[in-house]
């Protein structure tokens, strides 16, 4: 009997640019970026955030030594949950880590460092392997190929799409959308099974801060829409946006695009569906 390989798909952080806790951020939650995607053998993490709080059980539940964590950029809500990571703190366990940012090493060993950390980087147990690139590039790993992808955000970012189990699944965030790389992007996303993708603003909002980076859900939709994608995660969550606010904005998605849905700390995601 053929058996579909499964993968799930666990937001662990949904928030962007700060992690925001109160009765009104309760649904979506309040953690920022972090993501994993689990195989029967493999785990992979795309970003940091105070997600990767949660995601250190994922080690236990699945009896994981191992796994790999693709950062998009250095930016503290993306990076700042590393030392709260579980995992990190086993001799045990190997933690490969890529970035196609400057000077990644000295970045990650100055935060987790004192003062603004109690222990140094380079005093934590866990062996840490840590790989630059150049976005553009396709790097390989045991759980199969990652495409890479330049974006539009201040100081610089990074997409990804992971190719892996006959899936494709698609991380880009942190990014406005240039005619130029929505064209790309376009292309890079076709046909996806998941794409997450920033949705911090509403197109209303959107004229005093589109500067900042990032996108709309309205771009978001259309965009996966042209792509002809399978499932859009709305994603990176704007802090003052409630779960009231976030609850119709995603009732309002799908009249665009029925097959999107607003992300959740805590979703799991099982492919396929």
């Amino acid at each position: 009997m053929f058996l579909v390989p499964m993968v799930d798909v666990v937001f662990h952080g949904t928030r962007g640019s700060f992690p925001v806790h109160s009765p009104y951020h309760f649904k979506y939650g309040g953690h920022t970026s972090c993501v994993s995607i689990i195989t029967r053998k493999h785990w992979l993490i795309l970003d940091a955030g105070t997600g990767m709080i949660d995601a250190g059980s994922i080690a236990q539940q699945h009896k994981f030594q191992m796994c790999h964590l693709f950062l998009t950029h250095l930016h503290l809500d993306h990076i700042v949950g590393l030392p709260a990571f579980s995992p990190l703190w086993s001799t045990n366990f190997t933690l490969n880590i890529y970035s196609c940012a400057v000077n990644p090493a000295q970045q990650i060993s100055t935060l987790i460092s004192p003062p603004y950390f109690p222990v140094h980087w380079k005093d934590i147990p866990a062996t840490r392997n840590l790989t630059t690139f150049n976005a553009g590039e396709t790097l390989t790993t045991d759980q199969g190929y990652v495409d890479t992808i330049t974006l539009s955000h201040p100081g610089g970012g990074c997409g990804y799409r992971l190719r892996f189990e006959d899936y494709k699944i698609c991380y880009i965030t942190d990014t406005d959308l240039p005619k130029p790389l929505r064209m790309k992007l376009i292309k890079f996303v076709q046909g996806c099974d998941l794409l997450i993708f920033d949705s911090t603003y509403c197109d209303s909002e959107y004229g005093p801060v589109a500067d900042f980076g990032h996108s709309t859900w309205q771009m978001a939709c259309d965009l996966a829409k042209e792509a002809n994608v399978k499932r859009l995660a709305l994603f990176h969550h704007a802090p003052n946006h409630t779960d009231d606010f976030i609850d119709a904005l995603e009732i309002a998605a799908k009249k665009v695009f029925p097959r999107a849905f607003a992300a959740r700390c805590g979703q799991t995601l099982t492919l396929p569906e």
